[in-house]
């Protein structure tokens, strides 16, 4: 294996790591010419000198991490700890990758986006804007991530659907298919969404800036989420009836409970079937 890039004196301190801006010694066929520059790195392991990755630009790479396959990472990307971009993968702008995150496949990430904890995008999925990803959470297919959305514990995106706006899924909600969230929707533990019209969204009753979700789980039986806590429907209706809010707040819950307790009927009803946990 002959080396496709030297270090240079020229460097920066990052994190309190010094990082040196690297150079090419050969061609790499569509990526870089020999003798053009890269992005910094803070030593040899950062960069792998088998495939075609590269770092340009002012990306910084750094700690354990590693850019390897073909991946590129350029702009004002931070690539630290442990994190692993490899693949096809793209990080561009000035996303953040860190931690034990992984980017493989075809995956692009960009904007202000962050990748942390361990969590994993792949395929050809998409995370932008200043959407985060983390806890054990996975992101495949052609998923994307946009806007302010967060991604977290051991939820898992895949097929064509798109998550934007402020939702926050948890737990280990699965979503797929063709599912768009663009608003302030919250989605917990025990979701199986493969449609739009597997959640239901309102205004919390006792809370007006928060938002209560509703879903079916894989057995038709409905949840409630609210700021990331998922509970069975049904706990939501015997705390309305024994009293536990005052009668105004049962009122509105139990309208809450009657209408998406009918919306949901009406879908199984007319073959909006769930899709069953692996």
């Amino acid at each position: 294996m002959s080396r496709k890039y030297e270090l240079l004196d020229e460097s920066i301190e990052v994190d309190g790591f010094t990082l040196h801006r690297i150079r090419a010694l050969r061609d790499i066929p569509g990526v870089a010419k020999e003798g053009e520059l890269g992005g910094f790195v803070q030593d040899e392991r950062n960069l792998s000198h088998e495939g075609r990755c590269w770092i340009s630009e002012q990306a910084r790479v750094m700690g354990n991490a590693q850019v390897l396959h073909s991946a590129h990472v350029r702009g004002n990307v931070v690539v630290t700890g442990d994190a692993e971009v490899a693949g096809s993968a793209f990080i561009d702008q000035d996303a953040t990758i860190k931690d034990r995150a992984y980017v493989g496949g075809r995956a692009s990430v960009g904007e202000k986006a962050l990748l942390c904890d361990e969590a994993i995008i792949s395929g050809h999925a998409l995370i932008t804007d200043r959407a985060r990803v983390g806890g054990s959470a996975s992101v495949m297919g052609i998923a994307r991530v946009r806007g302010s959305a967060v991604i977290g514990d051991d939820a898992k995106l895949y097929g064509n659907c798109t998550i934007q706006g402020s939702v926050v899924v948890l737990g280990d909600a699965m979503i797929s298919g063709s599912v768009f969230l663009g608003g302030r929707e919250i989605v917990g533990s025990n979701a199986v969404l493969t449609d739009s019209s597997h959640l239901l969204a309102f205004q919390d009753p006792a809370n007006p800036t928060r938002h209560l979700s509703i879903y079916p789980d894989s057995e038709g039986n409905l949840h409630y989420c609210r700021l990331g806590e998922s509970d069975r429907l049904q706990n939501k209706v015997t705390r309305a009836t024994d009293g536990f809010y005052t009668a105004s707040l049962a009122s509105d819950y139990l309208h809450i409970v009657e209408y998406a307790t009918v919306w949901f009927n009406k879908r199984l009803q007319n073959g909006g079937a769930l899709h069953k946990r692996n």
